[in-house]
This record gives structure tokens, sequence and C-alpha cells, in this order.
């Protein structure tokens, strides 16, 4: 399995990635010098790289647990489903 982590190092990041039984990969991104554009890239990239193996990727507990209540609101009649149509809409009008 393999975990990232982001930490603060002399104005960049330092991007750790940590694999089960592998020496931890690290890569400084200068990103006091990067443009948004270059940052959502890179975000962009990493996204991608999980997304192959979505099962590698831990979900917390806590994940679950809002999950189960959500389920829970929406058979009592506490809650609805939205389209991301009207869900935007409500969005907007809020301002």
């Amino acid at each position: 399995m393999l975990y990232f982590r982001l930490s603060g190092w002399r104005g960049s990041v330092m991007l750790l990635a940590v694999a089960k039984k592998e020496a931890p990969v690290s890569v400084a991104l200068p990103i006091e010098n990067m443009s948004v554009s270059d940052k959502l890239a890179a975000i962009e990239q990493l996204w991608d790289d999980l997304a192959k193996e979505p099962g590698n990727v831990p979900s917390p507990d806590w994940h679950g647990a809002v999950l189960h209540a959500r389920s829970e609101k929406v058979a009592d009649g506490e809650a609805a489903f939205s389209t991301l149509e009207d869900a935007k809409a409500r969005l907007r009008k809020q301002g």
C-alpha cells in the first residue's frame, strides 16, 4: 500500500510516498514558484495515479459512519437525494 504525506520544507512542499517494504520516495516541489495551473496539474496527476488502484487508497473509518448516518436520514425521510443540477441551483441561490 502506498501512503502520501505532505510537509513543509524550506519554502517547498516535500511529498513523501512510503510503500510497504520499500524505502520512502521523497520529491521536493517548489510550490512557491509554481503557478496555480501547475499546482492543479500536479494534484491532478496524483489523483489520476491513485485512481488506477482505488482499492489501495485507505478510507478513514469516519467515512463509513457518515455514509451510514446519511443513509438512515434518507430511509427515515429526513433527507432526499438531489440531482447535480438541483444542488448547483440551490447553492447559487445561497450566494
